[in-house]
């Protein structure tokens, strides 16, 4: 997935746990979270320039239960729980989680300039 194919009512998860919602060049904020800022930030890699979180997940227009979109009114993505609008979309993409790196306990020691003990957990 890139910014290309977000597109106007798409739902974004930025890492942070916020949502937005897609509206022409903007990202808007949706269910009492956060503010709106341009797509103009957005890299193709779903990055967001200004130290803004990542964008991790999209999600479909959302519909009602009969196939309608609801996004008719603004208001409603104010003032519903992210719970109840996810509740009316699926998630089509999610960024992958990065691979394992495997390094000894030699080389983490090395990567930190610092000697690691290891203990035994409560």
């Amino acid at each position: 997935m890139k910014k290309s194919d977000l597109k106007t009512g798409m739902i974004v998860e930025l890492k942070d746990g916020e949502y937005r919602i897609v509206l022409g060049g903007s990202l808007m904020g949706i269910a009492g979270t956060g503010g709106a800022y341009a797509l103009k930030w957005v890299h193709d890699d779903l990055t967001i320039d200004g130290g803004r979180e990542p964008i991790v997940a999209i999600y479909d227009e959302p519909h009602a239960d009969d196939d309608e979109y609801i996004g008719a009114s603004a208001g409603w993505f104010e003032r519903a729980r992210i719970d109840t609008i996810l509740n009316h979309t699926k998630c089509i993409w999610r960024k992958p989680k990065p691979p394992a790196i495997e390094m000894t306990l030699e080389q983490v020691c090395e990567e930190l300039g610092r000697d690691i003990k290891i203990v035994k957990g409560a």
